[in-house]
This record gives C-alpha cells, sequence and structure tokens, in this order.
C-alpha cells in the first residue's frame, strides 16, 4: 500500500509539467465561463448599484483565476520576478538617468511655487491623510520657498554634471521635500510625489560612477597611480532603475483599477469619459483639443477601455525586456493623448520613461563609439557598497509596499499617495462649481482678470479652496476662510478699489461646450463677506 503510493506520486512528480499544463486549461476555461455569464448577468440588470456588484465580481473572477495561474506557475513567475530586479544594467543607463532627471528639476525656476507660497494661512489645510507636522514646524512662507529652490536648484545642478554626486542629491532630496511638499498643503494636492521617491531612490544609487565630473576625478587620479577600472554591466546600476519601473507601474495600476472597482464597467460603456473631457474644457476655455472626439461615441468608448488597460498591464509588462518597449510607446502614446484632449501632460513622469531604456544597448547597435564609465581602482574588501545596496533596498521596498498601501486605499496623501482615479462615473454633462465674485456697495459685479492668478493659483485649486468654505462644518472656520480666501483676492487685484463684499455661489452647470453660453444653469448665494473699506482691516 506504502509503495503503491509512493509510486503514485513519484509518477505525478515525473508528470507534473503535463498535469499542471492541464489544470492551468482547465482554470482558463473556469476563467472564460465565468466571465461569460457574469457579462450576461450585467446586461441584464438596469440598476447602477447592481451594474457596479457585478463589474466587482468580474474583477474577483480575474484575479482569483490570475492567483492560481501564478500558484500553479510559482517557479516560473518567481524567476520573472527575481530576474527582472536583478537583471544587470550598465553604469550608462543609470547615468543617463540621472542626467534627465536633474535637468529636468534644474531647468523650470519653480516661480509658481514661490506664488503659491504667499497663499494666507487660513487657506492651507491638512486633511487626515496628510501629515500635519509639516504645518506645524515648518513654516511656508515667500522667503523660506524662495532660498529652499534656489539651494534645490544648485544641488540639483551639481547632480546633473555630477560633482560630489551622492551628497549633492542626498542635500537636493532634503531641500526637494520641503520645496515639493509645501504646495502639498496650499489648497490643492497636486501629484508629482513620483519626484521625491526617485530623489530618495538616486541617493542611494552609484548613479555618479558615470558621464559624471566625478568620474573624470577618479580616471585622472588612477593614471597618476598606474590603475584603471572600467565596470560592466551590474546588479549596482540595475536596481535603482527596477524599483523606480516599478514605481511607474504602480502609478498608472491603482488608477486603472479604481477606475473598474469604483465606476464599474460603466466608465467604459457611459459617456463618463466625454463628460470628463467637457468638465477640462470648460475650466480651460482657452484650451483645444486635437479634434471634437466628443461626437464619435465608438472611438471614445474604445479610448476609455484603452485606457484602463494600459494602466493596469503597464507594471506587467515591464517584467519582460520584450515587452517593455510596448510599455514605453503605450506611455507615450497615452500622455500625448492626454495632453491634447484633456491638457494634462504629465511630463515630469513622462521623462522618467528614460530609466526603462537601454540606452548602452542603442548606442551599440548605432555602431557608435562606446562609451566608457570608469570608477576608481579600491579594494572591494574596504568598499562601502554593499551598505548602500542595502540601504537602496530598504528604500524601495519601502517607497513600493508604502505605495501599494495607499493605492489600495485610494489615499492621497505626502509624501506617498495614489495618483488621481477619475473613478466617479459622470452619466450626463451637468456639474456644480463653487464661484467666487466681488461687488461694489451698489452690489454692482466688479470684474477681474483670472488669468493674473491662474499661473499658480489655477482654477481647479480655487475650486478645492472654494469646496473646503462651502463643506466646512464649523461655521467659524468657514468664516476664517472666506476672510483669508477675500483677503487673498483684494492682495492680488490692488486695482479694486472698490470692492465692497466678497461672495461664494454655487453653480449647476452645462458642461456642454455649445451650452456653456447659458450657464449658470441654476445659482445660488452660500456664503457673503463684507469686506472692510480701504485702510481697514478685519476684526
Amino acid at each position: 500500500m506504502v509503495n503503491s503510493l509512493h509510486q503514485f506520486i513519484s509518477r505525478i512528480a515525473r508528470d507534473w509539467s503535463r498535469f499542471r499544463n492541464a489544470v492551468a486549461g482547465l482554470v482558463l476555461i473556469s476563467f472564460f465561463l465565468i466571465t461569460i455569464d457574469l457579462c450576461r448577468i450585467y446586461n441584464s440588470y438596469s440598476d447602477d448599484v447592481w451594474k457596479l456588484y457585478v463589474s466587482r465580481l468580474l474583477i474577483t473572477n480575474v484575479a482569483r483565476h490570475a492567483f492560481f495561474l501564478v500558484l500553479l506557475y510559482f517557479k516560473k513567475t518567481k524567476k520573472v520576478v527575481v530576474r527582472f530586479l536583478t537583471e544587470p544594467s550598465h553604469p550608462n543607463n543609470l547615468a543617463i538617468f540621472r542626467l534627465v532627471f536633474f535637468w529636468m528639476l534644474f531647468r523650470p525656476t519653480w516661480a509658481r511655487f514661490i506664488a503659491l507660497s504667499t497663499i494666507p494661512e487660513g487657506l492651507r489645510n491638512a486633511s487626515w491623510h496628510l501629515p500635519h507636522w509639516f504645518l506645524d514646524y515648518l513654516p511656508i512662507n515667500e522667503a523660506w520657498m524662495a532660498t529652499a529652490i534656489t539651494l534645490f536648484r544648485f544641488f540639483c545642478f551639481l547632480s546633473f554634471i555630477g560633482l560630489f554626486t551622492r551628497p549633492a542629491i542626498i542635500l537636493a532630496f532634503i531641500f526637494g521635500f520641503y520645496v515639493l511638499g509645501a504646495p502639498q498643503y496650499l489648497g490643492k494636492l497636486d501629484h508629482y510625489h513620483h519626484l521625491i521617491w526617485f530623489l530618495a531612490i538616486l541617493s542611494f544609487s552609484r548613479c555618479g560612477d558615470a558621464l559624471s565630473i566625478d568620474a573624470l576625478i577618479r580616471a585622472w587620479q588612477q593614471r597618476r597611480n598606474g590603475r584603471t577600472y572600467s565596470p560592466g554591466p551590474s546588479i549596482e546600476y540595475g536596481l535603482p532603475l527596477r524599483f523606480i519601473g516599478l514605481l511607474i507601474g504602480i502609478i498608472y495600476f491603482f488608477p486603472g483599477f479604481w477606475k473598474i472597482w469604483g465606476g464599474g464597467l460603466e466608465w467604459v460603456s457611459t459617456d463618463h469619459l466625454k463628460n470628463v473631457m467637457y468638465f477640462k474644457w470648460m475650466n480651460y476655455p482657452d484650451f483645444t483639443p486635437l479634434f471634437r472626439i466628443d461626437r464619435y461615441p465608438l472611438l471614445l468608448k474604445i479610448s476609455a477601455a484603452m485606457v484602463v488597460t494600459f494602466e493596469l498591464s503597464f507594471v506587467f509588462l515591464i517584467l519582460f525586456p520584450r515587452l517593455r518597449p510596448f510599455a514605453i510607446l503605450g506611455g507615450l502614446f497615452f500622455h500625448y493623448m492626454n495632453f491634447r484632449f484633456l491638457n494634462i501632460s504629465f511630463l515630469s513622469l513622462v521623462y522618467c520613461y528614460a530609466a526603462l531604456i537601454d540606452w548602452q544597448a542603442i548606442f551599440q547597435r548605432l555602431k557608435r563609439k562606446k562609451l566608457k564609465a570608469v570608477l576608481p581602482a579600491t579594494d572591494r574588501s574596504l568598499d562601502v557598497r554593499q551598505q548602500w545596496t542595502w540601504g537602496l533596498a530598504f528604500c524601495g521596498a519601502f517607497l513600493i509596499f508604502g505605495n501599494i498601501w495607499f493605492g489600495l486605499g485610494n489615499m492621497h496623501s505626502w509624501p506617498l499617495s495614489c495618483y488621481p482615479t477619475f473613478q466617479y462615473v459622470k452619466r450626463d454633462p451637468y456639474t456644480s462649481r463653487i464661484t467666487t465674485e466681488i461687488f461694489d456697495s451698489k452690489n454692482n459685479k466688479i470684474e477681474y482678470d483670472t488669468k493674473k492668478i491662474a499661473g499658480y493659483f489655477s482654477p481647479d485649486r480655487l475650486h478645492e479652496v472654494s469646496l473646503h468654505i462651502a463643506f466646512e462644518r464649523d461655521p467659524q472656520k468657514a468664516k476664517a476662510r472666506l476672510e483669508a480666501l477675500g483677503k487673498f483676492f483684494l492682495q492680488s487685484y490692488p486695482e479694486i478699489t472698490e470692492a465692497a463684499y466678497f461672495r461664494l455661489y454655487q453653480e449647476d452647470l452645462d458642461m456642454t461646450p455649445e451650452n456653456l453660453d447659458r450657464n449658470p444653469v441654476t445659482r445660488k448665494k452660500i456664503y457673503e463677506l463684507i469686506l472692510p473699506k480701504q485702510g481697514e482691516t478685519h476684526e
């Protein structure tokens, strides 16, 4: 009996590959049958709640069968992940990303951030997702911001040219945390968190070992000592780039997940994407889309399906070197279409695609002169690189698992966060908006140029600030915020000398481009602030 059982187990072990493939086939058949049945059920419902429930069943069906396949092919899955993380990379690849990344950070003047720092303290906010200590211990004002930006750009420049590379990147991270973090508390959360993540990763990397002044100095010192050391591809240069690639994939994945989990299949099958475009076009009247895609319903639905497919698949495509170019091309197309139809560029993330490209392979294929990376010839037993590698591993793991946690919770915070999801389905082209208006003592509306402050106090930020006032439960806090907003407007428009009333209105708007001139559909005053006369101050 025991021998028979042993022979049976041995036979299964020998034939495991064939048995595993058969089980995988059954899993796929089960997946398709359940998916077809759920789609039939979905089409039979007209109630939105039940449609959302069935959509979530479809998601769990995909996740459940994918999990079974991972278990069946666990060794192969593990091999793919380990090979991705331990994939050697030439030092020039990491160095080129350093050049692209720090040039992107150094090039702008960050003047918008200096202007944002002048927003009154009463308009600043720290929701429960945002750490309150930032407002408690770090002052936000024009002088501090201007100084921090100057130092941040200076250390970014040193990092770009590769002079004192590691100390420069660490200092750029310290000042960048303030420069990039302070505006998050000024009315609206902007999602450029990846900049501080990648700064942290580069501070633990050896990105200054090639194409840098540090490398030239080491090479000169080595020639004097009669020694040279030119490294080839190594995990030390590949691991930072892999972490950056995974974080880019996480940025995409959770918005794609929440689109389906929060909006269901109606995110794709309804006019939601068209209404999102209408909302953006209404907020930015000077923006002109590539063409009126809203007049092609089928094309819109295909585009919505492509958006979700791209966001969910990107992080998996980059695991395979042969599929990585398709992820890059898909991302470039995705961001180009976002810019041409939604006025969302996300260039700061597009530049970071440099981490996904094997530049050295391109140079070799083009038969150009091979770039050499020169390192100091030191005794590896005395080198501290192992300590920095462990630091890099800890930093990368913390950022990856931390952002997965925030992505699962759909939490928007700083410095970890889920990126914008656009998950709530807009089924009709109507929206509500809080508007601000100024009147004189005779109740005549005073016109002012909104473009004057639009460069840093965008319509989206003004809308968020107004929402904080409109939905504040504490009347005293709402009044204080309203007074701060009124004071901010008077400071921004000193030419307005006859202002007597500052009012907030809730308006219902038709976002259809052809009906914009008929807005507002309805209008209701929700707050009024009596402004002090010239030379007076608020009590």
